[in-house]
């Protein structure tokens, strides 16, 4: 192995292995080496002993400097590969690298010889050790040469064994040990630390140790002193367990240099966190220790030695009785009380430290004290300390006298009642006190209540049995209050009222319950009978009041009747009139406007009487004719109409309105337009003011409707509860009827408290609507109205009337005129609403009320599927509300039927004009 070295022996292996570029080796940048080759090349520079380690796949071969002066090898070969740096020796450890690298185990070459650089030949015993990768695979080789000596000297046996005892203590030391490099790299660690730690050794060797601690700056400031020689003893620190746990160490460090040169650090670890735990423990028990002695409630505390003397003393008793904790500390119990105490009080503390407990009372600053002398024991069971507890119990013994007197006085009293009276402990486990009136009433010895509680039970009647034992069973947390049956021993029946409650002290706990039972037979019995009694005359007076429920029916039936009849006859009124009286009344003003072409003074004052006569008409029709909304089944318009009518005759009537719709079938719409009426009307004549207030909501299924005002009321019992007179709806007929049909009326008043009425009536379900099949239509149709050019030009009119008599004079009056023409004619709005859509006229003339479907519903239906026609409505009525709904319909023009045959051909054709029909 001898190599010739060619001017740089001077040089130490660190400073050329430092200076070298190893760009150009198989290692590469000394940057970008593996943690575990730097700390096997610590390793190597460090040894005293020959070592050369081989790395990767090429095994790049570097040295120390023992190596490099023992073969005197080329420093241009550091990093080449084993061959070329082994040279003759090579072939002989092939096999051996071979096998370290695919075992990862230690191989050993004894006794091999090789050539030195003076051309001598030595023999050497060679170890063969795996260097393992951040993978933990063998990726290198560690060669280290020991000297083969045929005869060892006496120092080197010593120096041998020496180094044996070192290696024995490294290892089995109970302490963790390890040695640190120049940067912090662990080069060597016993198993105590490892085992502190939870690491194997080739996870922890060739790692930084900072890595290992919680505090890095401490550790670094440490480990920065002990390079610079300072030697570090017993710091506290914490170090990471491999699952994550903190260990609480004490580290002890100390430097070595060779040469003046810093080669390693040797630290002890030392594990202290078993000790460091039961030292907090021992501090906070000792904490709450004496936290208890010094808040001790309702008493004091004092601790004591063998001395008697006491150790410390507390409890909120002191400040109540004057004792300062201070005089106590320190002082025996013979320097603090009186000596006549102390004579016989002596023996309770001494017999402490035998082991033996006392308890005593003791008059002290004039309250009553209740004392304990306790021994303390440690954890081997060592007696220790000796413990004084004092109790002032001044006011639970006086407490305890006047229980003692209380009972006493109790007992005096139970004793010589007829009732029976029971006490029993908290739970009701067992019978404390029953006194004799038990005996005589039950027939049974109470001693046997005091052996077994539940013994009554059996004499309870077996029909109340069941429920009497679970009510007593419960009554810790319910109270008793029950009559029931017993059966004594002679077979006699007797009823008890029996109660039974908890007794509380001051702080709200049971101390026991208590109860008492009357004999009740006698008031029973009465009342059995007086239930028969009742019974037969429940009887007699159900058939009295069946009969009489028969005639209030009869009653209400015959008065329901009667208002319907009133409102057909109304009805009956006011459809004669229309359709009779007031046609022929148009008719024979249609009649006057032709004849008023030759005017004369009596055909002026016939036109004037016939007006006349068409106004009353129309003003008795308003009056008999109900609310035109009332055949929609949202009676809110209704009711509306109603307040406007009422705001007319002088009221001013506030309305509120949930705004929700309020269906209701046909007879409670009457009822309420009738009854709100009604109300306003009473308002104006009776409540002297003429403010009010109507609300209507819907609420849980029900429409509600509130009559409030501000008057001075009335009072209820002296109202009028029968019916009026002369067919008034009345207050009495109101409730009559609301009841009937299933609303509700109530009325609230007192006087100068205004009155209020309330009226429910319920929602009316809603129904898919049935188709109406038109019934009696009359289509005239034009014979070819297009067949012709001058006909094409002709406006079409849409006559929509119920009655035929009217639609003839209008027919008549609009086929007179050159540029109109009738296309056809609808006794009703459907069928004015499906003619509409198939002749498509240029104008519609539209009747209000008609069946079926009146004009106003027809002709919202025409607009929204023919927005361009133009409608003109007809009625007979004057009133502001019928023009505003028609036009809020969709008309663009609105006539009486007493103007129709002078303005409706002006009409028609103003309309004709605005939509650029003519």
């Amino acid at each position: 192995m001898a190599h010739h070295i060619s001017g740089s022996s001077a040089e130490d292996m660190n400073t050329l292995i430092s200076s070298k570029d190893w760009t150009e080796t198989p290692l590469g940048a000394t940057g970008e080496w593996p943690q575990s080759l730097r700390t096997a090349l610590h390793i190597c520079l460090v040894s005293a002993a020959p070592a050369c380690l081989c790395w990767g796949n090429d095994l790049a071969c570097i040295y120390n400097d023992a190596w490099k002066d023992l073969f005197g090898v080329d420093p241009f070969l550091l990093g080449h590969p084993a061959p070329e740096v082994l040279k003759e020796a090579g072939p002989a450890f092939e096999s051996y690298f071979e096998e370290v690298l695919s075992t990862g185990e230690v191989r050993e070459l004894t006794d091999h010889t090789l050539s030195l650089d003076d051309d001598e030949k030595q023999s050497f015993n060679i170890s063969f050790s795996p260097i393992f990768d951040e993978n933990k695979s063998a990726n290198g080789i560690y060669i280290t040469l020991k000297e083969r000596k045929r005869h060892d000297s006496e120092a080197d046996l010593q120096l041998q064994q020496a180094e044996r005892d070192y290696h024995d203590f490294f290892e089995c030391a109970p302490i963790g040990l390890h040695q640190l490099g120049p940067e912090g790299t662990i080069l060597k660690v016993n198993q105590a630390e490892l085992d502190m730690l939870g690491y194997s050794r080739e996870e922890y060797l060739g790692r930084n140790i900072i890595e290992f601690y919680v505090n890095k700056t401490l550790m670094q400031e440490v480990f920065q002193r002990v390079k610079k020689g300072v030697k570090m003893h017993n710091i506290e620190a914490q170090m990471i367990h491999k699952d994550g746990s903190i260990r609480d160490v004490l580290l002890s460090s100390n430097g070595f240099r060779k040469n003046g040169e810093f080669i390693h650090i040797c630290c002890f670890t030392r594990d202290i966190t078993d000790s460091k735990f039961w030292k907090r423990r021992m501090e906070e028990s000792e904490n709450r220790y004496r936290t208890l002695i010094d808040n001790f409630p309702q008493g004091a505390v004092g601790l004591f030695d063998e001395n008697l003397r006491y150790t410390a003393f507390g409890g909120q008793l002191l400040p109540q009785i004057g004792v300062i904790p201070e005089d106590r500390i320190g002082n025996r119990i013979t320097d603090i009380y009186p000596e006549e105490l102390v004579d016989w009080a002596k023996s309770y503390f001494t017999a402490v430290f035998e082991g033996k407990a006392s308890s005593f009372d003791v008059e002290l600053h004039d309250r009553q004290m209740y004392c304990q002398t306790l021994p303390i024991e440690n954890g081997e069971g060592e007696i220790v300390s000796g413990m004084l507890v004092v109790q002032d119990v001044t006011e639970r013994r006086r407490a305890q006298q006047e229980l003692r007197e209380s009972e006493a006085k109790f007992r005096m009293l139970a004793e010589n009642l007829n009732e029976i009276m029971w006490m029993a402990s908290e739970h009701g486990e067992e019978f404390l006190y029953i006194n004799p009136a038990f005996e005589k009433v039950w027939g049974i010895d109470r001693k046997q209540l005091y052996d077994e509680p539940m013994y009554f039970i059996n004499a309870v009647h077996p029909d109340d049995r069941d429920r009497v034992r679970e009510r007593f069973v419960e009554l810790p947390e319910k109270k008793f209050d029950d009559e029931y049956r017993i059966i004594r021993p002679d077979g006699e029946i007797r009823w008890l009222h029996t109660q039974g409650r908890k007794v509380h002290d001051k702080e709200g706990g049971i101390t026991r319950i208590i109860g008492t039972a009357e004999d009740i037979t006698d008031r029973k019995e009465a009342q059995i009978q007086l239930e028969e009694i009742n019974e037969t005359l429940e009887e007699r007076v159900e058939e009295r009041t069946q009969t009489l429920r028969s005639y209030q029916k009869q009653l209400r039936s015959l008065t329901s009747s009667l208002n319907k009849a009133e409102e057909q006859e109304q009805q009956r009124l006011a459809s004669e009139l229309h359709d009779s009286v007031g046609q022929m009344l148009t008719v024979a003003k249609m009649k006057v406007v032709e004849l008023s072409q030759h005017p004369s003074p009596d055909l002026e004052e016939l036109k004037k009487l016939i007006d006349d006569i068409f106004k009353y008409t129309q003003n008795l029709m308003v009056e008999l004719t109900p609310p035109p909304a009332l055949n929609k089944e949202d009676v809110t318009e209704v009711l509306l109409w109603t307040v406007d009518k009422m705001e007319k005759k002088g009221l001013d009537i506030t309305i509120e309105d949930d705004g929700q719709l309020k269906p209701v079938d046909e007879e409670f719409r009457s009822i309420l337009y009738q009854s709100v009426r009604e109300l306003l009307l009473n308002v104006k004549k009776h409540a002297g003011t003429q403010e009010a207030r109507v609300d209507m909501s819907v609420e849980k299924g029900r429409v509600k409707i509130i009559v409030e005002d501000a008057g001075k009321g009335f009072d209820l019992k002296e109202s009028h509860s029968s019916p009026t007179e002369a067919g008034r709806f009345g207050l009495f007929n109101i409730k009559e009827r609301m009841d009937w049909h299933g609303g509700s009326f109530n009325l609230y008043s007192n006087p100068g408290g205004g009155t209020k009425a309330v009226l429910s009536v319920p929602v009316k379900e809603k129904k898919k609507p049935e188709k109406i099949s038109p019934e009696g239509r009359e289509r005239l149709k034009p014979a070819d109205p297009k067949g012709q050019g001058q006909q094409q030009q002709k406006v079409t009119v849409l006559l929509v009337d119920d009655h035929e008599i009217v639609r003839r004079g209008l027919r008549q009056l609009i086929e007179k005129q050159d540029d109109l023409i009738v296309t056809g004619e609808a006794s009703h709005g459907q069928e004015a609403v499906e003619l509409a859509m198939e002749l498509s006229p240029d104008i519609i003339v539209m009747d209000i009320n008609m069946p079926v479907m009146d004009g106003i519903e027809a002709t919202q239906k025409i607009k929204r599927e023919m927005p361009d026609v133009r409608i003109i409505g007809l009625s007979f009525h004057e009133g502001q509300e019928v023009i505003e709904n028609m036009r809020d319909a969709g008309v663009s023009a609105y006539l009486t039927k007493n103007e129709a045959f002078e303005s409706l051909i002006m009409a028609i054709r103003a309309e004709a004009r605005n939509s650029n029909m003519l």
